[in-house]
């Protein structure tokens, strides 16, 4: 049951969608590689992987990778903006999940762009390690 990963997607979601900076975004739930830069800008939460452990008889142990990717257009200063975006997005995912979580730190973080001049696409993949502790399913 993927219960408690939703959970951390919907209050990192919300979390995103509360701050200023990220009103204007559309977000969805997954999106193919390729987007049309019309539909920018974008952010996506996804929780790509998981490694657990049982430490106990009635509990087990969950380390998840929650993915936080913000797409937008812009021009000469896009790095810039794009660190403003990953500065306002950590506070606000480690806020949100924070309380809920044993622990919870931003892992990575990675920029890329592409195309050239005022059509300019930058990508900001932000990398949150999370552990959290479930009861086993019965």
């Amino acid at each position: 049951m993927s219960l408690h990963r939703t959970t951390l997607r919907d209050a990192a979601r919300a979390a995103l969608k509360a701050n200023a900076r990220f009103v204007s975004f559309k977000f969805r739930k997954a999106w193919a590689q390729n987007i049309d830069t019309d539909g920018l800008p974008l952010i996506s939460v996804a929780t790509p992987g998981e490694l657990s452990k049982s430490v106990s008889r009635d509990a087990i142990q969950r380390q998840i990778e929650m993915s936080v990717i913000i797409q937008r257009k812009g021009g000469d200063a896009l790095e810039d903006v794009a660190d403003l975006d990953a500065e306002a997005a950590e506070t606000a995912v480690l806020t949100a999940i924070g309380p809920t979580a044993i622990d919870v730190q931003i892992s990575q973080t990675d920029l890329r762009f592409s195309g050239e001049g005022a059509s300019r696409v930058s990508t900001l993949d932000m990398r949150f390690s999370i552990l959290v502790m479930t009861d086993r399913e019965t």
